[in-house]
């Protein structure tokens, strides 16, 4: 109808005000108009009265015809807040048996919201979109602190696993959330306050276990069986790659020229030697009444006259958790730098280090697992979306180097790869593009 067309921007309200009429047929600029509702509409007309801004549709006089509108919603993005499902900003997890849910609100229902894991200094650990899920399965992760933040954005890029929390802002479209939910990931029975020595070899090997929620630089404390004391950076390590212990983490170190027949180990954290809030682990073994005992038991680790059996020739003395006292230790067979039966830790040898993607990202169908020693057992390979849901599971013999895995099933994003083989593990980060 009519030779003459155009089209008319208007506000959604009843009365259609006349916002803008362009002057082409697009791309419209909507920039500077803030948050609201707009329609869009097609003009024909041959002859009109009453076109121009500020004027209503029904102001319209004339030959003229009207297409139905398209109608747009303009938001900010808007990161809102993101907190528990019973609204807290805090929570407390058992690690390796990890799922959170979640809830957000945010004024920018129409963008996209994603839930954003981070480490405690704000590094990108993973990432899920919340149309898909509100739980996050964190069971992978070690004892430690976790945060999870929320991402409105419109039309940006995915976030990057090792990037700043600060790189989902830099975007015009893109806010976070202004707070987070701190998760504290504790080892099975409770999380300790301080580090523990774990396991007493025969042969005056001392294991040390972090099962706090901090990493903890032990190089600085001390052990002693007295009257001899030794500071344990100055020890050599049997097991472990340095003294700085992550959440979960072990390290073994040899201290030797102590008597496994009949002796004591306290582990203090400093050369207050006298002082009970200095002590923060204790055995004795053999006899009663060594000399740091009554330390012990000042600070409430031992009690008077308690005493573990000395352990057998190439067995160890190894922490029960839960227990205090002389309960909380039992002999068995050596163990090193591995969970003790029952023990507090869910992190079994880590050997993250040995395993090694190729390509990643993967941008075929195909990505290989390659081991920088062969198994010494069946292992089983799984790859799972960051919501927890697995998306491949195999099992491989003993001796395998190298394993060849399809992810033609996979949509791109970000996945963890783990291998479990016997009581050790591995965990890498997997993106698929």
């Amino acid at each position: 109808m009519g030779s003459n067309r155009t089209f008319v921007i208007t506000d959604a309200n009843d009365n259609d005000n006349i916002l803008a009429i362009p002057d082409s047929d697009g791309p419209f600029d909507l920039n500077g108009a803030g948050d609201g509702v707009c329609d869009i509409w097609y003009l024909a007309y041959e002859d009109i009265e009453g076109l121009a801004t500020g004027n209503s549709l029904s102001d319209l006089t004339g030959n003229f015809a009207l297409s139905n509108p398209v109608t747009v919603v303009r938001q900010s993005p808007d990161g809102g807040t993101v907190t528990t499902l019973g609204g807290s900003s805090d929570t407390t997890v058992t690690a390796g048996n990890a799922l959170v849910t979640v809830a957000h609100t945010t004024t920018a229902d129409r963008l996209s919201f994603w839930y954003i894991i981070t480490d405690d200094q704000d590094n990108i650990l993973g990432f899920a979109n919340a149309a898909n899920t509100n739980t996050l399965d964190l069971s992978a992760a070690p004892p430690g602190v976790c945060r999870i933040w929320g991402w409105s954005y419109r039309g940006e890029g995915d976030p990057v696993v090792g990037d700043p929390i600060t790189s989902l802002t830099d975007g015009d479209c893109e806010t976070i959330s202004t707070g987070f939910v701190t998760v504290n990931r504790e080892a099975e029975g409770g999380s300790d306050e301080n580090v523990r020595i774990n396991e007493v070899t025969a042969g005056g090997v001392i294991e040390l276990f972090n099962g706090t929620g901090a990493t903890v630089d032990v190089s600085s404390y001390w052990l002693c069986d007295f009257p001899s004391y030794q500071r344990v950076g100055t020890l050599a390590l049997e097991c472990g790659e340095d003294y700085v212990l992550e959440p979960g983490e072990f390290i073994s170190v040899a201290f030797g020229g102590f008597d496994a027949n009949d002796g004591e180990m306290g582990l203090f954290l400093n050369r207050s030697f006298s002082s009970a809030s200095s002590l923060i682990s204790y055995l004795e073994w053999g006899s009663s009444g060594h000399g740091r005992s009554n330390v012990a038991v000042a600070a409430g680790l031992w009690s008077v006259g308690a005493v573990v059996p000395v352990p057998p020739a190439g067995q160890s003395l190894l922490r029960v958790p839960g227990q205090t006292g002389s309960a909380s230790f039992v002999t068995g067979a050596s163990n090193l730098c591995q969970a003790n039966a029952g023990s507090t830790s869910t992190r079994n040898i880590d050997f993250s280090s040995a395993v090694n993607l190729y390509p990643n990202p993967v941008g075929g169908n195909q990505v290989r697992v390659m081991l920088d020693e062969a198994l010494t057992q069946e292992a089983t390979i799984e790859i799972l979306d960051l919501t927890g849901r697995q998306r491949l599971r195999r099992t491989v013999s003993a001796g395998t180097r190298m394993i060849q895995l399809s992810t033609d099933q996979m949509a791109a994003g970000s996945y963890l790869l783990r291998v479990v083989s016997g009581r050790r593990i591995a965990t890498k980060r997997l993106l698929r593009q």
